[in-house]
């Protein structure tokens, strides 16, 4: 934007970057690149991640130690934020609930995936054809 405008005007960097409100260095900047290791990291830990929805950032972390990485426990909360992979406790329970729907305790009622974006709540009894009692 700012060689947009500086052949425009036909001015100095100086003067376009006064102009424009931006400090000099801005312009110069380059970003490092990333690491190789790095990346492959971040593959892993969404590729985990998309595997295994249930599991939080602990357990991947937990999980990429096991297998030899060092990886820290915020870096996969990070990476996870960052690619939208982060499920909330209430999804969570809905897919270990249709995964393993013996998991929970009895009396608590069962949440279960019903079909694309729906949940559905029945309790054990009911799903087994009794009537619940009231």
């Amino acid at each position: 934007m700012a060689a947009k405008v500086q052949r425009a005007l036909s001015c100095s960097r100086r003067v376009v970057c006064r102009w424009l409100g931006i400090n000099r260095s801005t312009l110069r900047y380059q970003p490092k690149p990333v690491p190789q290791k790095k990346q492959l990291l971040e593959a892993e830990i969404i590729r985990m991640s998309r595997e295994h929805p249930p599991l939080g950032y602990k357990k991947i972390a937990a999980k990429l130690r096991g297998l030899g990485n060092k990886v820290n426990k915020k870096h996969v909360q990070r990476v996870r934020r960052e690619e939208g992979l982060q499920i909330s406790l209430h999804d969570r329970l809905a897919v270990v609930a249709r995964d393993y729907p013996r998991a929970f305790h009895r009396r608590h009622p069962i949440v279960t995936m019903s079909g694309p974006g729906t949940l559905s709540r029945t309790t054990p009894n009911e799903e087994e054809g009794y009537a619940p009692s009231t």
